[in-house]
């Protein structure tokens, strides 16, 4: 678990930059079963983040906690460096983090791994549009969700989604200039969606617009 945990802080110090604390502390305990709405949920691998540290709760044998891991570890950049409005633009820091976490798992030749998650994460989006009657952009705010549920599938599976597109519309290294750029805009700040526009626009010889319009919306970044 840490040795995962350290590698994937070495690839995102690698791609993202650098590490902004002086440690990096994992507080790991045994996932237990838990209480939400009157449903008792059960067990699985998950975690919180904070600045200089990520609390896990882990199932051993689980085979999505390295993706978990790498996803805490990935919001020390995306929320513990460069922050957001978590109740606004909730995306900016769940999409990025859960995204990372597929760039490391390829960057470990995990590519089953990506493409297994990125297919039940149209399965997901799908499903959720269609109990739901409508969609939502990625833009929108929590208090837009009718439940926890929705709000899960769209910033986190379809905010992934979202990104892989944007990725192969600017190319690698269009990509990661831009994420670099956005970090180095909102360090120790607040980021917003429209500096996110502009950093990857400004790494990109193409017009992101239409794609931003089309997953995120560009009313709220006018």
């Amino acid at each position: 678990m840490l040795s995962m945990a350290a590698e994937a802080f070495t690839y995102y110090t690698q791609q993202f930059g650098p590490y902004p604390y002086p440690a990096l502390s994992i507080v790991a305990v045994p996932a237990f079963p838990w209480l939400e709405e009157g449903e008792i949920y059960a067990a699985r691998s998950s975690g919180m983040e904070y600045p200089g540290l990520v609390s896990l709760g882990y199932l051993e044998g689980d085979p999505e906690l390295p993706r978990v891991i790498a996803h805490e570890v990935a919001h020390q950049w995306w929320y513990g460096l460069a922050g957001n409005d978590v109740f606004n633009e909730a995306w900016l820091d769940e999409s990025l983090a859960e995204y990372s976490s597929l760039l490391f798992l390829r960057d470990q030749e995990r590519e089953k791994e990506v493409q297994a998650f990125l297919d039940e994460a149209r399965r997901k989006v799908e499903r959720i549009e269609i109990l739901r009657g409508r969609a939502w952009k990625l833009g929108s705010s929590v208090y837009d969700f009718p439940d926890f549920s929705t709000y899960s599938v769209v910033v986190y599976s379809k905010g992934a989604l979202f990104l892989e597109a944007l990725q192969k519309e600017t190319g690698s290294e269009a990509f990661f200039a831009g994420l670099q750029q956005y970090l180095a805009w909102y360090r120790f700040g607040v980021g917003t969606g429209r500096g996110f526009l502009e950093a990857m626009q400004q790494a990109s010889t193409r017009d992101l617009r239409p794609l931003f319009e089309e997953w995120v919306g560009l009313e709220y970044l006018r």
